[in-house]
């Protein structure tokens, strides 16, 4: 917590206000010789605001792509307009296996301005794949105009790039418009007016709500028209929504017109024959390239190798399910021991219990995934799995790195497991990576664990 408030919420917002000090500085110098605003202030030295945030913002992984996003990616400033930024990155694979992984998305405190949201690749593909219009929309940021959209752009960004018109769907513009019905949406303009919100505050909230239902609409005409999140200098479009942002209309006049193109909207959205959703095959697409960049972003070329060599005989044949049921979920078997029946608080989360179910035998065992699988951003891990053998025997097995978690945070019901020594427990199944873990068991008891044992008695 302490290393998140003093690098994410210190360092970056130092960083990014210096970057939007700077960049105000150097726009107002460029207003003043009548030139136009650069292409990137991170490929400029003159201007070079934002190379000191991605720069900070590169500890936590390196950085494929990063945009405006707000007015200056739909070409809708105003001179008080904020100035936004999203930025993509990849975190080094070695850090996504720590036990404690950091965040997948980092977003400014409250009260800071300009905002600004850093998505780890996880983050990112997956809420592509969901057709989250803010992240679809990224994918089609303008990276062509002076001073606008695009800020940096990697190859692997480009490769991704090439993909974007799958990633539109019905989908994406049912999430706009779910915007527009949600506790943010029309229903706030009648608590704003309540609340004697100023004019132009409101009139803000319609240009939002307007510009919404303009890029559904684009988003459903995609098949014919390509789709751009853009708005053309002089176009229709742009002068309308900024005279609504300016307050040229009054309240009656811009809800009459909001109502007028939802009607139309939902029209379009009936008659469209575009995708309902973004296609499954994209998954395996996604999956391909996310797993590159995390090989790309790994200092080592190779995965660990973990040996499954039993140390012992092979499983009893009625104990067969167990391995029948890790085939499932593709994993592989560390460790198990036959135990004496444990307490429905096996697990530190209370809600997860064992089924009190008389069994005259009781396993439980640790296990372990695939590494890819760990790095697959649409793939559910199960940390712990129960199930039955017949009638008679009973199964749990922790996840390895569930397990971990629970030593960490003294859980003393785990030491049953790794301790060397346990008098009415028997050894099933055991490898060399599990008497690893059990060679330094001993330094794993501490006064954290004795508490937790001593609290457990006590409740």
């Amino acid at each position: 917590k302490q290393w998140y408030q003093r690098r994410v919420r210190g360092g970056l917002c130092d960083m990014i206000k210096s970057a939007v000090e700077n960049e105000a500085i150097w726009l107002k110098e460029e207003e003043k010789r009548k030139t136009k605003v650069i292409k990137s202030l991170v490929e400029t030295e003159e201007g070079g605001g934002w190379a000191p945030f991605l720069a900070s913002v590169e500890k936590f992984g390196k950085v494929i792509f990063a945009t405006h996003i707000g007015s200056k990616a739909y070409n809708l400033t105003l001179p008080e307009s904020d100035i936004d930024i999203c930025v993509i990155v990849s975190t080094p694979t070695q850090i996504l296996f720590a036990l404690k992984p950091p965040p997948t998305t980092i977003k400014n405190p409250d009260n800071f301005k300009p905002d600004y949201t850093v998505h780890e690749i996880k983050s990112f593909v997956t809420l592509l794949m969901g057709g989250d219009p803010r992240i679809v929309e990224l994918l089609f940021s303008n990276s062509s105009n002076e001073g606008f959209g695009v800020v940096f752009e990697g190859y692997e960004w480009l490769e991704l790039k090439n993909l974007r018109d799958h990633f539109l769907s019905k989908k994406m513009a049912q999430k706009y418009l779910g915007e527009l019905d949600g506790v943010k949406g029309i229903r706030l303009i009648e608590e704003l007016q309540k609340k004697g919100e100023p004019l132009l505050s409101i009139c803000k909230k319609y240009y939002i709500f307007i510009r919404q239902i303009i890029l559904a609409e684009r988003v459903l005409k995609s098949k014919t028209t390509p789709f751009s999140i853009w708005f053309d200098d002089n176009s229709q479009d742009k002068e309308f929504l900024l005279d609504v942002r300016r307050g040229k209309f009054s309240l009656d006049q811009l809800n009459e017109i909001y109502i007028s193109k939802r009607k139309d909207l939902d029209e379009i959205f009936s008659l469209s024959d575009l995708r309902d959703s973004t296609p499954k095959e994209l998954e395996d697409i996604l999956f391909d390239w996310t797993l590159k960049n995390r090989l790309q972003t790994s200092s080592t070329s190779t995965t660990p190798h973990i040996s499954h060599t039993s140390l012992h005989p092979p499983l009893p044949i009625e104990l067969n399910t167990i391995h029948s049921t890790l085939a499932s979920v593709n994993g592989s078997l560390l460790f198990l021991k036959q135990i004496k029946p444990l307490p429905p608080s096996i697990t530190s989360n209370p809600s997860v219990s064992i089924e009190n179910t008389p069994t005259e035998q009781e396993f439980v065992g640790v296990y372990i995934v695939q590494t890819e699988l760990f790095l697959n951003p649409f793939y559910t891990i199960q940390e712990m799995i129960t199930g039955v053998c017949g009638e008679k025997i009973k199964f749990t097995l922790f996840e390895l790195s569930k397990l971990c978690n629970m030593i960490l945070h003294g859980n003393p019901n785990t030491f049953e497991l790794i301790l060397r020594d346990c008098s009415g427990q028997e050894i099933a199944f055991s490898t060399p990576l599990w008497d690893e873990l059990q060679s330094f068991s001993d330094s794993l008891i501490t006064s954290g664990s004795i508490d937790r044992c001593l609290g457990s008695l006590k409740a």
